[in-house]
């Protein structure tokens, strides 16, 4: 029984020692093959590069039209008896807008200083002879209309308004995606801003007598009625801070959009004059000289006051000097860019801004109240920018 189990013990020991070698055979080539699959481990990442620093110029022409400036030189009354108060239109002025930037490494933010100035000129000129439908309402009460009613039988007014402004503004990242990306920015904001309206109130078809001097026979044109006229200028300064955000939307790779708001508050001071200029007929007698009041038919068909009687002038003006007018800004725009080649870009938007309380208008009474008055521009633009 011994000897015929002992065959058998020792083929399944024979067994056993393949399988195990059959085992660690194929574990090892397993392990191998495995070894030889897996894929390397990464390496480290490399320490960020920082982005290269650039410089950044833009040029851009923005034909502004200025609103909302409130240059009203006359009243009229209108056919219904109802009075209108009529502004001066004003067209858009194509002028440059600069900007210049400059981008520092590793996307620590990015200063740009805007630079953008405009003149602006524009006029009034309604004349309706033997109409006396015009209000002289920016010259003083007394001589105001040939009538001495304070009517004119027309108006020609010009204006002319001068702004300069000056930002610089630190930029930064808020966030950034594959397609979108937003900025906030803080920083310093001087605006000028200056404003000018003269005012001609005629009386062409007056219809007074014709007043012939006795002693050459000629008509005293002299005393053809003068227009009444008056000036009203302001100029305004300041600066203060302001802060924004703008937003970038990638629509191709070439092409995207922005679109920004920004909001400023500043403190100035203002410069304010008003000034006008009536005329009155007046006589020199002999008890001295008397302002005549109308109608003036006596006077004028008498040969012995005619040589005496003139034109003077009635001034009045107030000026007001170096007060301090806190202005608010709220500007707004959208525009669209492509990179045309490398670092250039081409790009056009519409954008407006609006100040208020940057100009005064003074009355001409001790208690007429001064009005501040506000300015706006908007507008499309165009331009082209670099960067290296």
């Amino acid at each position: 029984m011994a000897a015929a189990s002992r065959p058998g013990g020792v083929e399944m020991g024979a067994f056993f020692r393949r399988l195990g070698f059959a085992l660690c055979l194929a574990c090892g080539a397993g392990l191998a093959l495995a070894q030889e699959g897996a894929a390397a481990p990464a390496p480290a990442p490399p320490p960020e590069e920082p982005k290269d620093t650039r410089f950044f110029f833009q040029a851009e022409v923005w034909g502004a039209q200025p609103i909302g400036l409130q240059y009203q030189p006359v009243v009229i009354v209108d056919p219904a008896g109802e009075f209108q108060r009529p502004d001066v239109t004003m067209k858009a002025n194509a002028r440059g807008r600069y900007r210049i930037g400059y981008r520092f490494p590793r996307n620590v933010g990015e200063f740009i200083g805007t630079y953008w100035s405009q003149q602006d000129f524009a006029s009034l000129t309604d004349v309706d002879p033997t109409n006396f439908d015009f209000g002289e309402s920016q010259v003083g009460t007394f001589g105001a209309g040939v009538l001495d009613d304070g009517f004119a039988d027309g108006v020609i007014a010009d204006t002319r308004t001068k702004t300069r402004e000056f930002r610089l503004d630190f930029y930064r990242d808020a966030f950034e995606t594959s397609r979108v990306r937003g900025r906030w920015f803080v920083g310093l904001r001087r605006l000028d801003h200056q404003r000018l309206m003269e005012i001609e109130y005629t009386a062409i078809g007056a219809n007074l007598p014709i007043a012939i001097d006795p002693s050459s026979g000629d008509t005293r044109t002299d005393l053809f009625p003068l227009p009444d006229s008056a000036a009203l200028s302001s100029s305004w300064s300041g600066r203060g801070l302001e802060a924004g955000f703008d937003l970038h939307l990638a629509i191709h790779r070439r092409f995207w959009m922005e679109a920004g708001l920004a909001i400023s508050a500043m403190r100035g001071r203002s410069v304010s004059r008003h000034s006008s200029n009536t005329w009155v007929f007046e006589e020199t007698t002999v008890s001295g000289p008397v302002v005549l009041e109308p109608p003036f038919d006596d006077a004028f068909s008498d040969p012995n006051r005619i040589p005496n009687i003139h034109q003077v002038a009635v001034p009045l003006a107030f000026n007001e000097e170096s007060t301090v007018l806190a202005s608010d800004l709220i500007e707004a725009y959208l525009e669209f860019r492509c990179r045309a080649w490398k670092g250039l870009e081409a790009f056009a938007g519409f954008r407006n801004s609006h100040y208020d309380n940057v100009g005064r208008d003074l009355g001409l009474t001790l208690d007429s109240p001064s009005v501040e008055r506000n300015a706006g521009f908007e507008g499309y633009y165009a331009g082209l920018a670099y960067r290296f």
